[in-house]
């Protein structure tokens, strides 16, 4: 798949390296003091080049100010952060194109001149681009890794720019049922897109203060975790560029998401161990409240002649409430080994079994809904953290679920229910499932 960035469509893969995050900021006095460094040491090289013979108006030194700012940031985080390859990969071509609401307006021409000057400060190493469509690269250099050591940084100097856009719209491409491409849509605002952005900001905010931490096993040997990556944002979904706000919503975002279940354990919030509660067989149960019709009692993905294996259902489920026909014959190729039918079943027979043991929603089965459904899901799990946080309890959302400390288990169950009556109509059942080292 490619992915549409700064208005350029460019290969996923381009060695796998990190993309350099614009919206990176600095918080921490030590880092704030490496940056005026920089800037000093910025200005008297532009003063012993001549190459700037008068001020810059004060919004392009604000704008200046950003960028040197955002850079250090970068190239400090890589420092920090990854501890053998640390290039990440940037755009500096020409961009003719409109700015949106997802561009950091600090950022443009001058981030070329900006980072000749660091190149030649010898603060950062350029790799600039072989060819059309590949990334250049950009890694801090020993002289400033050295620097960066020195101040005593840590990952809890960095923070997010303010006004970062947390109201993602996506126009996804698809061939063949597959997403080949996808690019961000700007809109217009609206009362109730400034709504949900003031709802995830305050979110963010939360989050930003609260006491979370990792704790690594000495077997880990995963990547790195930076426990201070938690801002979410909200993503929405259009096939057509139209500005619509009621298709996914779900939250993406914060170092606990993309981590392996097992690594999982290690995280702490207020020093204590995490609890997982998540509502069970969701998805089944939002398309029976969106028809008015009470779920059967027990485990909805217990299928007649799958017994024991919950978690083919479970991909089963997803991939035909999301399907827009019911032509599908192949099973979803990135299933897990333990996701995968039992021989002798089909794609075919999975949809059919479904339909039989639920027949009062046959008609969200294979007819697209799951977008709508997942939107419903989205709206309970926002509500779920806003009013966790009326309480003082601090949760992480993982799209149907979140983690919560030990001690908040019973409150947020509580709560989980209660929101979910009051979005969908019935209250959802929750599981529990403590995560310990």
């Amino acid at each position: 798949m490619k992915t549409r960035i700064d208005g350029k469509v460019i290969a996923a893969s381009n060695e796998r390296l990190p993309w350099f995050d614009k919206w990176l900021a600095i918080k921490g006095t030590s880092l704030h003091t490496l940056a005026a460094t920089v800037k000093a040491a910025l200005a008297q090289l532009e003063k012993g080049n001549s190459k700037r013979e008068r001020a810059r108006k004060p919004n392009d030194q604000r704008r200046y100010d950003d960028m040197v700012e955002s850079t250090v940031a970068n190239m400090a985080h890589s420092v920090l952060f990854r501890t053998t390859d640390r290039r990440l990969a940037i755009l500096t071509g020409e961009d003719r194109r409109r700015g949106t609401r997802y561009d950091n307006d600090a950022f443009g021409k001058p981030f070329r001149v900006l980072l000749s000057n660091l190149e030649a400060l010898e603060m950062v190493e350029w790799e600039r681009s072989p060819g059309r469509g590949v990334a250049s690269s950009v890694a801090p250099t020993e002289r400033f890794s050295v620097l960066v050591m020195d101040a005593g940084i840590t990952l809890g100097d960095f923070c997010r720019c303010a006004n970062e856009e947390v109201i993602l719209l996506f126009r996804k491409h698809r061939a063949n049922g597959k997403i080949v491409k996808q690019e961000l849509v700007d809109y217009l605002d609206t009362p109730a897109t400034n709504a949900m952005r003031a709802t995830i900001r305050r979110i963010n905010a939360h989050l930003e203060s609260a006491c979370i931490t990792f704790i690594a096993r000495d077997d880990d040997g995963g990547d790195p975790v930076d426990p201070y990556d938690r801002t979410l944002r909200r993503h929405f979904d259009t096939d057509d560029g139209t500005p619509r706000f009621d298709r996914v919503g779900r939250l993406y975002g914060g170092f606990w998401q993309p981590l392996e279940r097992d690594r999982r354990k290690g995280i702490r919030i207020d020093s204590e161990p995490v609890v997982l509660l998540d509502y069970s067989s969701m998805f089944l149960r939002l398309a029976y409240a969106a028809k008015g019709v009470r779920p059967p009692s027990g485990d909805l993905y217990a299928i007649p002649g799958l017994e024991g294996h919950r978690q083919a259902v479970k991909v089963g489920v997803s991939a035909v409430l999301f399907d827009p026909t019911r032509k599908r014959k192949e099973w979803p190729k990135k299933a897990a080994p333990d996701q995968q039918l039992p021989e002798g079943w089909t794609a075919v027979m999975f949809r059919k079994a479904l339909m039989k043991a639920n027949p009062d929603i046959v008609e969200y089965i294979g007819r697209g809904r799951g977008m709508h459904l997942m939107y419903t899901e989205s709206e309970i799990m926002v509500r779920v953290l806003t009013a966790l946080i009326d309480l003082g309890v601090t949760a992480l959302p993982i799209h149907d679920g979140i983690l919560i400390r030990q001690s908040h288990e019973a409150v947020a169950m509580q709560v989980m229910e209660v929101v979910s009556k009051d979005v969908s109509g019935f209250a959802l059942a929750v599981t529990s499932k403590l995560m310990l080292a």
